[in-house]
């Protein structure tokens, strides 16, 4: 039994990493612009988590989901994806995480140009920004509060929300943010008539538009030098790799020459050997023949009668 339990629980955690997986590639094809392909790795996170019951990766994905459809501009599947999302943030109660659920639910709502639900969002997640201490995540808050209080007409609350947005931008080194609340101010200057006042913060806001290009720029030409480093190291090790490769077929190829080259030298050796061997075997029968020979001879006598004689 505990085996078996044992290896029920190497299941879950295995379908919890494949659905992390899944959430990290449609992460990745939203960073590539590929809506499609981000929601359907997004879908396929969310299926895992609903089958283990993951509350908090539920909601997660409900939100990524939610996310792609805003940007797709299927506002109605975004609008019931959020929802879904913000019921799960509630019910679980952590601050940091309820705050993007309001905030998600809120630029819906800006979407739909319904400013009165928007801005009852932007009021639960302010005090929620603040408490975790998220002075990043506040300043888009304090941007999107001000936009809502803009479509209202309440335009002195809307610039009151936009100038504090300004100051945590700049102290957070938010441009982006930054950008967008000297945009609105801007707008609510040029409403009021106020010319140059909206001239100004359109020229603060152009000039961080510039400032953002050129970082992003060189950005991305810091991650090309990088990635041409990168490819450049691995095709000198490929480089590398295949002269050790050749370099050891050479060595290969010079010790089996060397190797065939002491073969033939010592099969030669060795037929020198057995012919001089032979050779003296063969001087040695001579000799003994030349000396029978020499014998035979010797013991030839001529008789006084003239005859030949043996003794």
């Amino acid at each position: 039994d505990r085996a078996k339990k044992g290896v029920k629980r190497s299941i879950v955690v295995d379908k919890k990493g494949i659905a992390n997986c899944e959430n990290n590639i449609g992460i990745i094809y939203w960073n590539l612009k590929n809506s499609e392909e981000a929601l359907e790795h997004y879908k396929r996170a969310m299926i895992i988590r609903v089958e283990l019951n993951d509350s908090s990766g539920i909601a997660s994905s409900y939100g990524n989901i939610g996310l792609v459809y805003r940007e797709m501009g299927k506002l109605d599947s975004a609008d019931a994806y959020y929802r879904k999302c913000m019921m799960l943030r509630e019910k679980l109660g952590n601050p940091m995480y309820l705050t993007i659920a309001y905030n998600n639910m809120a630029a819906m709502f800006l979407a739909y140009e319904k400013a009165d639900s928007a801005i009852a969002y932007l009021e639960k997640s302010a005090p929620l920004y603040r408490q975790t201490n998220d002075m990043y995540g506040y300043a888009g808050c304090l941007n999107n509060l001000g936009t809502a209080y803009r479509m209202q007409g309440r335009f002195d609350e809307a610039k009151t929300a936009q100038l504090e947005g300004v100051q945590v931008s700049i102290a957070q080194d938010n441009k982006d943010v930054l950008k967008n609340c000297y945009g609105e101010l801007s707008t609510i200057a040029a409403t009021q008539g106020q010319y140059k006042e909206a001239y100004d913060y359109f020229l603060k806001k152009d000039s961080l538009k510039d400032i953002i290009f050129n970082e992003d720029m060189s950005k991305q030409v810091t991650e090309l030098g990088e990635k041409y480093q990168s490819e450049k190291k691995q095709r000198e090790n490929d480089q590398l790799k295949a002269d050790a490769a050749q370099n050891a077929i050479v060595k290969n190829f010079l010790f089996a020459l060397v190797a065939l080259g002491i073969i033939v030298a010592g099969s030669l050796f060795y037929a020198y050997r057995n012919k001089r061997k032979s050779n003296q075997q063969l001087a040695i029968q001579n000799a003994q023949i030349e000396a029978q020979k020499q014998e035979i001879t010797d013991s030839i006598k001529i008789g006084e009668s003239g005859k030949v004689f043996l003794v």
